[in-house]
């Protein structure tokens, strides 16, 4: 894989992800978080088309930089909250993401955009019960850190899932360009089912 274009269209991308995060989220009040995650249908194109290593090490780096993207506020108890940045959640759910579809790549048609929004979804899925979880285990007994404020998982859950359609949608929109940028990427030619190339 051509690290270079990676990071050529991991940089679009979170520029996306960011600068159009409230430009086209929905309107309605209680969609108002919802809205689609670039980076993950980055993360789908280069698991269904990237050797096995080198997308493991993709959605490594994806999933840092959502971390690095996506303040958060950690309950500091006193009535004192502190807004950053943890690396861990995301970081690990997109590395859970990416593993979910290696496992699928063996058996879906990549230059189809169905098979790409269905593989899109099940990632995004996968990342958010990853992270939703993660999160969830801060503040419990014998766990380090504090509770996340103002936080539920039953929401992150319900928000993960409206994530997951939207971004399902737009990973159709764009597979095209996908397709036409793939000779960019200098992939190998992935495994079949149950086989690994481990060649960058």
């Amino acid at each position: 894989m051509n690290w270079f274009i990676f990071i050529l269209f991991a940089y679009v991308f979170t520029v996306l992800e960011v600068g159009l995060e409230t430009l086209i989220s929905p309107r309605v009040d209680w969609l108002r978080e919802t809205s689609p995650q670039f980076l993950i249908i980055l993360l789908v194109f280069i698991g269904l088309n990237a050797p096995f290593r080198t997308a493991l090490w993709a959605g490594l780096a994806l999933g840092l930089i959502a971390d690095l993207i996506a303040p958060v506020t950690v309950d500091l108890g006193d009535d004192m909250t502190l807004l950053t940045y943890l690396p861990g959640p995301r970081t690990l759910g997109y590395v859970g993401a990416v593993y979910f579809v290696l496992q699928l790549r063996g058996v879906v048609y990549r230059m189809s955009p169905l098979a790409t929004g269905a593989a899109t979804f099940s990632a995004c899925i996968a990342m958010s019960l990853i992270s939703i979880a993660l999160w969830a285990m801060r503040g419990l007994p014998f766990t380090p850190g504090e509770p996340r404020q103002g936080w539920m998982p039953s929401d992150a859950l319900a928000v993960g899932f409206l994530d997951a359609v939207y971004t399902m949608l737009a990973a159709m929109l764009i597979h095209g360009l996908f397709q036409l940028a793939r000779p960019l990427w200098q992939f190998q030619t992935p495994a079949g089912p149950g086989r690994r190339v481990h060649k960058a």
